[in-house]
């Protein structure tokens, strides 16, 4: 039986899709319930082999280590894998979720729960930060125009 990606692939974070991951997971051969190998977690979440294992030496994921090498990864390792990539999209370097990722939570998309006071702090500054940053450029911006104006008199 060959393992294949539930149709997640459209929506990964609905719950129906997160129910058909776990079902195609238990189905598939080798599998214990409630653990998956990493070819598993690539194929549920889109995430490829390097970028996991990345993960996991950034402490993000842990996933256990089976006699013959093998990563064993928990079916939460979906939905951590899920926020990982949302928080990341959200501009957080991985230093910095790893200090609050046991505190998201996921229904259909990562929930940051107010239990977790450093989240909102965390948050706050990397959203100050990029708020600088765009500035930064914008000013590059005006600057540019001003000298394309220039050059095109």
């Amino acid at each position: 039986m060959t393992f294949e990606p539930p149709e997640a692939a459209r929506g990964p974070g609905s719950s129906a899709a997160a129910m058909r991951i776990r079902r195609a997971l238990r189905c598939h051969i080798g599998v214990k319930e409630g653990h998956v190998r990493i070819g598993d977690l690539v194929q549920a979440t889109g995430v490829n082999r390097r970028l996991l294992r990345y993960y996991e030496e950034q402490g993000l994921l842990h996933p256990a280590r089976l006699a013959n090498g093998y990563r064993e990864y928990a079916e939460s390792d979906v939905v951590a894998v899920r926020a990982i990539r949302t928080l990341l999209a959200a501009g957080l370097p991985t230093a910095v979720i790893a200090t609050f990722l046991h505190c998201v939570h996921d229904q259909d998309e990562p929930v940051v729960p107010r239990a977790c006071p450093t989240v909102i702090s965390h948050l706050r500054q990397e959203r100050a930060r990029i708020t600088e940053t765009i500035n930064r450029l914008e000013t590059s911006q005006r600057e540019l125009d001003a000298l394309l104006a220039t050059a095109l008199r």
